[in-house]
């Protein structure tokens, strides 16, 4: 798992040491904030399956999606930049279309966990997800799809199966 993160960074690796590789992380600044979050997500699904046992999922949901809602005004707040969320009053059907496909993950998530081991979810969406950053990177942002990164996020996935599972 670890070398295959490593990896996708280690074409700005000028030497090759792990001196090399470990600037190439610091330089890029979004493999730094990705290994956080990585790290902050890892905690959510044990989380939740606990959480569920305290209040049903559809309660443990809202309380989620609020409490999300919430802390992202409050940043968006702090840091002055709420007046760019007026931009989304042009495009109601993508919010709508964003928010009804949140829900259904959210919803379909928190019913999974009951009755399928919290690992095996990870597992089927960390998988899921990765490979769709890349597809979803080659569309919207144009960024390439080598046999490098594919292998990259494949190392990664199979990590993430022997580690949770």
């Amino acid at each position: 798992m670890v070398a295959g993160a490593l990896s996708l960074n280690l074409d700005k690796a000028r030497g090759g040491s792990l001196r090399d590789v470990a600037g190439a992380l610091t330089r890029e600044k979004g493999s730094l904030i990705m290994a956080g979050v990585a790290l902050l997500w890892s905690f959510a699904a044990a989380l939740d399956k606990s959480a569920i046992g305290f209040a049903s999922a559809p309660f443990h949901g809202t309380v989620l999606t609020v409490g999300v809602a919430v802390g992202a005004l409050l940043f968006l707040q702090g840091q002055r930049r709420l007046p760019e969320l007026t931009s989304f009053r042009n495009s109601p059907k993508l919010v709508i279309a964003m928010m009804i496909c949140a829900s259904l993950a959210l919803a379909f998530q928190l019913l999974s966990i009951q009755v399928i081991l919290v690992s095996l979810v990870e597992t089927f969406k960390r998988a899921i997800g990765s490979f769709m950053a890349v597809l979803l990177g080659r569309l919207i942002f144009g960024e390439s799809v080598t046999l490098h990164k594919v292998a990259a996020i494949t190392a990664m996935v199979v990590g993430v199966a022997l580690v949770i599972g």
